[in-house]
This record gives structure tokens, sequence and C-alpha cells, in this order.
């Protein structure tokens, strides 16, 4: 069997993504232990070890740069967009990471808000930008903590965009068409 060249740069990416994990949890174990991130960043509550990322990361790295080469297949090269919506969503998520290690509630709070502005505006449910945000917010928080943040964001912006919560709730084009056609 023959191994394109997408399939080459995926198994490239995936194992980079697994290297990087495995160089932070070596560099955290030698300085006193593997970090687990607790929810809401209380104590009494789950934690989660960053251990986990090596799994996480590397398979949400596999997957979804797959489905990034699926939509650039046509174009034959990593388009513009694609670029630009994964630089957009690795600065956003870095922004966030270090306002909150940093202390800084205000500006996390206001680059949480901004995404989620975002995520009603343009299609962040992408596997571009959700890949980037969790690479971005992974070496600080860990790879699952990320991945369950992006998620509710990433639903919502699917909900917006493709109309869903429209035609759910009986608002937009396919309200008026019902009432006028009674």
């Amino acid at each position: 069997m023959l191994i394109t060249k997408p399939q080459l740069y995926r198994a490239v990416f995936a194992a980079l993504m697994l290297a990087l994990v495995l160089a932070q949890l070596l560099w955290q174990q030698l300085q006193g232990g593997i970090v687990s991130h607790h929810f809401l960043h209380r104590a009494d509550l789950l934690a989660i070890s960053n251990a986990k990322g090596v799994l996480v990361l590397t398979a949400m790295s596999w997957i979804l740069s797959g489905f990034i080469e699926q939509r650039t297949r046509a174009a034959g090269v990593l388009t513009c967009p694609v670029k630009f919506g994964f630089a957009i969503a690795l600065s956003l998520g870095t922004a966030l990471a270090l306002a909150f290690t940093l202390a800084y509630q205000g500006v996390s709070s206001a680059v949480f808000l901004g995404i989620l502005m975002l995520a009603v505006l343009l299609p962040v449910y992408r596997a571009k930008c959700l890949l980037g945000f969790a690479i971005a917010m992974s070496f600080i928080f860990g790879a699952v903590l990320p991945l369950i943040i992006a998620a509710p964001i990433a639903l919502a912006s699917a909900c917006r965009i493709n109309g869903f919560i429209r035609s759910w709730c009986g608002f937009g084009r396919g309200f008026a068409s019902k009432q006028i056609r009674r």
C-alpha cells in the first residue's frame, strides 16, 4: 500500500504532537510530578492528569488533521483560510491560557467572551479551530480540559452557523414560509 503525501503529513503531525506531550510530561516529572488539573480550579472537584494527553492529543491531532485534509483535498494545497483559522485559534488559546496562568481574570474573561462572540459569527466548529485551540491550551491545562471547554463553544457555533437553533425554535425563513402557506 502506497502512503500518500497527506497521510505522511498527518502521521508526522501526530508524531510531533506525541513528542511534544511526552517532552512536557518528562519535564513535569523531573520538576516534581505530572500535573493534574481540577475542574473549575477547585480541589474538591475531579482532577484530570496531564498524562491523558498522550492519548487525547495524539488521537485528536490524527483525527482532526484528517478532516482538514479532506477539506483541502480539492485545492491540492493547505489553503489560506485553513492556515488563518488555525493561527487565530492557536493565538486565542494561547492568550486565554497565559491570562489564566498569570492570574489576569479580567483578560481571561474578555478573551473567553470574545471567543464566544466569534463562535456566533464564524464557524469555529471546524477542525482547524478546534485543533489550534486545544493545542495552545494543552500545554497549560493538559489535553482534556481544552476539549471540554471547546466542545460547547463548537456546538454553539455549529448550531448558530448551520441554522439549527433558528429552525428548531421556529424562527427564520422556514417559519415565515409556513405561515404564508396556511
